[in-house]
């Protein structure tokens, strides 16, 4: 019960900081991607059970701007993978890393790159066969972008995801 309302407040911080992003920019209706997921990645490292320094987080975020309605599924989506690789992925190792690639392509598809080098999912995580909230809450959150998403492989875990810039827009 305790893990569950900690995952709740998770959640719930991964949205203040995109308004407090938005606060801080002079476009009150698009937030700097590079430097929310910069913040949420330090605020989810540090408010980790697990000594932060064990884990190497490595970002390559293109410097886009998304839309409200894009930035908040967006950053749950980071929110949710980003915790489970640093709750789940290094069980039994003493470090670990974790690249977030994030980057855009000619036709506006942005695709979101979580990888790391961990001990990999069980089969039954990955086909959705467990009633494990947070990668149900991602498959939501990809069709509500409007987006895609490759499962889990490995060695390690890597999921992609690919979504239109702006959500209004299909694929």
């Amino acid at each position: 019960m305790i893990r569950a309302f900690k995952a709740g407040q998770q959640r719930i911080q991964a949205m203040g900081l995109i308004h407090e992003q938005l606060y801080m920019s002079d476009d009150l209706s698009r937030i700097d991607l590079p430097r929310y997921v910069e913040s949420l990645s330090q605020f989810l490292l540090q408010s980790s059970a697990r000594n932060a320094a064990d884990i190497q987080l490595v970002t390559n975020v293109a410097s886009l701007s998304l839309s409200i309605e894009t930035a908040v599924p967006c950053g749950l989506i980071i929110n949710e993978l980003l915790t489970n690789a640093i709750r789940h992925a290094f069980h039994g190792k003493k470090e670990g890393v974790i690249r977030i690639e994030i980057k855009e392509d000619k036709d506006n598809i942005v695709s979101l790159i979580i990888v790391d080098n961990g001990i990999g999912m069980s089969s039954t995580a990955v086909s959705g066969d467990t009633k494990a909230l947070g990668l149900t809450l991602v498959r939501e959150l990809v069709m509500q972008l409007h987006g895609s998403m490759e499962e889990p492989g490995g060695p390690g875990t890597v999921f992609r995801i690919f979504f239109p810039l702006e959500t209004g827009s299909g694929p």
